[in-house]
């Protein structure tokens, strides 16, 4: 009897618990997805060097409201503070046989820019960071309650774990972003280790969740094949959007007329464009196939598929109207959902496959 009690505790200890990383792994979902959306409203305003030193705002826990209350000769003050930084950065890179770039880091001019403060810039970057720190919490707490299911569900563990170590070192590299005054491919990094921590997360959901999958479907091993690969082929299109996001940087600092812009990108554009239909394609046939599963996975695919035309017509407004600042989150937040969505629908597959 007393062993049967014992039985019985462990096992409502363990329904308790589960309902707990649940509830985490949803709110640091959640946190993942706002801080993508906060980094690409950044990214839209110019703001990523509207706090100049990190962790800290102009060298204070919250931003200056105006530029009275900012140390004396700021500007020239975190310029040095960013070459020890990148002296320090450039000896690393150099140990991995990266000498050009450790060059471009202590030389280029444009590194140590030192922007006028802007008070609305130096908000939002800071909102930025906020969310980043809320999500940093979150996956510390999941991590502590997936400690408990070490045994019975090493995976979630592991990838919990994982999921911080990726917010940790997503962290460090926001602050090489600043010290190296927004050098490109730093941003490019910064976005995939965003949906690499969103992958770990999004599995870890569905196998909390595995108990609940319908697997009353018979899925084809190929099905689940052609959504990883539509996923890779997401993956591509977000990094191609980023260097066309690059080259919309360059070309703003040559030219002052949004209208002319556009003309001015090379071949990363239409290359971009047409692999946006090439996108749609293989996510309608997905859509064609999934429509008639399980009601979970039909909604999943049903969401995947209003996601991918509101994309492109995200894509159409920008290329028609000259690229306006508004569309520009909205675009790459879309681009996240629908890789999201499909590592969803690939996870949830894989899991009524076994």
């Amino acid at each position: 009897m007393i062993q049967f009690m014992l039985i019985l505790n462990h096992h409502s200890m363990l329904t308790t618990s589960t309902s707990l990383l649940k509830r985490l792994a949803n709110i640091t979902l959640v946190l993942v997805y706002l801080v993508i959306l906060a980094g690409a409203v950044v990214r839209a305003t110019g703001s990523g060097m509207g706090c100049p030193d990190w962790p800290k705002c102009f060298g204070k826990l919250i931003p200056p409201t105006d530029s009275l209350s900012l140390p004396q000769g700021y500007r020239q003050l975190y310029v040095e503070k960013r070459k020890a930084k990148n002296e320090r950065m450039s000896k690393v890179l150099r140990f991995f046989g990266a000498d050009d770039l450790a060059d471009k880091l202590l030389k280029d001019p444009s590194i140590y820019t030192e922007l006028d403060f802007n008070v609305t810039k130096a908000w939002i970057e800071y909102v930025n960071r906020l969310f980043g720190v809320a999500l940093g919490f979150a996956q510390l707490a999941l991590v502590i309650v997936a400690w408990r299911f070490r045994k019975e569900k090493k995976n979630i563990f592991l990838y919990s774990f994982l999921a911080l170590l990726l917010t940790i070192f997503e962290g460090w590299l926001g602050s090489i972003v600043v010290s190296t005054n927004l050098l490109p491919w730093t941003i490019t990094v910064h976005m995939l280790l965003a949906l690499g921590i969103m992958v770990f997360v999004t599995s870890i959901i569905v196998k909390i969740k595995s108990d609940e999958i319908e697997k009353r479907n018979s899925f084809s091993p190929l099905i689940k094949n052609i959504l990883l690969f539509a996923a890779i082929i997401s993956l591509v299109q977000i990094v191609l959007g980023t260097q066309v996001r690059e080259q919309i940087d360059n070309i703003a600092t040559r030219i002052d007329d949004r209208n002319l812009w556009v003309a001015q990108l090379d071949h990363w554009f239409p290359i971009h464009q047409l692999l946006a239909f090439v996108v749609l394609t293989m996510n309608g046939y997905l859509f064609l196939i999934l429509r008639k599963s399980a009601i979970e996975i039909k909604r999943f695919a049903n969401y995947l598929i209003a996601i991918i035309i509101l994309e492109m017509a995200a894509g159409l407004l920008l290329s028609t109207f000259s690229l306006p600042k508004f569309i520009q989150p909205v675009h790459l937040m879309l681009a996240v959902f629908m890789f999201g969505f499909q590592m969803s629908l690939y996870f949830r597959i894989k899991r009524a496959l076994v």
